[in-house]
């Protein structure tokens, strides 16, 4: 009986091993990645350029936008106020590094105790996530610090370079003490008209009268080059031993760096060497046309 027990045992044994396996599992499929974070436009932009202008003056805008992906996007109206065509990329790898370094600087600013008094409609926004960190407006006496400034300039070309279109003259720009200064003036409270036109290194002037509006403006160019020349003439004076004794309360001061050299007066006797004399004679002539 015990033989006979281990014997169906043993079978039993062999029967079931003889079974067949249960099918194997289908292999589970490879999990699909989500694909990489695309170069998409959403959310506040982290910078944007926003060229813009008082109400009522007849200027092109443009608007400059850069995302936390890489995206932009360039956006402008002209002068009429239709709309430009938009345009659309993104930037990316080592470009895109250099972008959010820029946008990470303090973007400090400070206010010049003293500044030029021209005026321009037009001014530039530039915002941080939103929120806007320096406005580029002439005169206004406000800068951004030395970092703040590269970084400004960096976006700026950026911005330029991906859209092919000419930034606004930030280079061109009256900042700091002018090189030249002609500066009309009278004795005492004579009633006539005053000017001051300045002359900056970069080519940027201004102009301000009493009795016309303010103008501001860029040498470039040939005409940039004609400007230095003049700018670097020895300014000497001499004077002479007899002179007209005539009067006139109006006089015109030229200041070099911040230094009167000479003064120009009726029959004061003063006068300049023939180069200086040249050079005050073609920059009185670039001077715009007061307009009331």
């Amino acid at each position: 009986m015990k033989i006979l027990a281990l014997a169906c045992l043993s079978f039993a044994c062999a029967t079931a091993g003889a079974e067949p396996q249960p099918a194997a599992p289908p292999p589970v499929p490879a999990r699909r990645l989500p694909p990489p974070k695309g170069c998409v436009a959403r959310g506040t932009p982290m910078f944007e350029i926003a060229h813009d202008h008082e109400a009522g003056a007849k200027l092109g805008t443009s608007s400059f936008r850069i995302y936390a992906s890489g995206a932009w996007q360039f956006d402008s109206k002209n002068a009429d106020g239709h709309d430009d065509e938009p345009m659309r990329g993104c930037f990316a790898g080592a470009d895109l590094d250099a972008i959010r370094a820029d946008v990470k600087v303090d973007w400090k600013t400070s206010t010049a105790q003293v500044h030029c008094m021209a005026v321009s409609p037009a001014f530039t926004v530039y915002k941080v996530n939103g929120k806007i960190v320096f406005t580029q407006k002439l005169c206004s006496g406000v800068s951004l610090d030395e970092a703040s400034e590269k970084a400004r300039a960096d976006l700026e070309a950026r911005a330029s370079t991906v859209t092919r279109a000419t930034p606004a003259p930030t280079a061109c720009e009256a900042k700091g003490d002018a090189k030249l200064v002609l500066a009309h003036k009278v004795d005492g409270g004579a009633k006539l008209p005053t000017w001051t036109y300045s002359i900056y290194d970069n080519g940027a002037w201004t102009y301000t009268a009493s009795n016309a509006v303010a103008q501001n403006g860029c040498f470039a160019g040939a005409d940039l080059e004609a400007v230095k020349k003049d700018l670097d003439v020895p300014w000497k004076t001499t004077t002479a031993k007899i002179h007209c004794m005539a009067y006139s309360a109006a006089y015109t001061e030229v200041v070099v760096g911040g230094k009167v050299v000479y003064t120009q007066r009726m029959c004061n006797g003063l006068s300049l060497d023939a180069a200086s004399e040249a050079a005050l004679t073609d920059l009185e002539g670039r001077a715009p046309k007061a307009q009331p």
